[in-house]
């Protein structure tokens, strides 16, 4: 037992020393994806201008906008979920922008 957890640890730490492949995009973005799903940061991977990439984390890592997606219906997140990945994160972040709007709340920073 005590070889697979030290095989374990060893897993864990080599994963953490591998180079993200988003490019140069900041430390503060680094550890934002590094939080995502595989699923994610395969989308993230593929845009091509780290402006988007970070905008995408931005709001990926957004409590609100976290909140605000969770409470979405499955068919409503599989919708949001079809689309590209700066898609998806711009609509959630100007549906909770108009929400807070809406309920006269300090909306969300542009």
């Amino acid at each position: 037992m005590a070889l697979i957890e030290k095989s374990i640890d060893s897993i864990l730490e080599q994963e953490s020393s591998i180079k993200l492949p988003v490019g140069d995009i900041g430390d503060e973005f680094a550890e934002m994806y590094k939080n995502l799903d595989l699923s994610a940061k395969e989308k993230v991977d593929k845009l091509d201008n780290v402006q988007f990439k970070q905008d995408v984390l931005r709001n990926a890592s957004d409590p609100k906008i976290k909140a605000y997606y969770n409470k979405l219906s499955k068919k409503e997140k599989t919708q949001l979920d079809a689309l590209p990945i700066r898609d998806k994160y711009l609509m959630l972040k100007n549906a909770v922008k108009a929400k807070e709007e809406k309920e006269g709340k300090a909306p969300l920073q542009t």
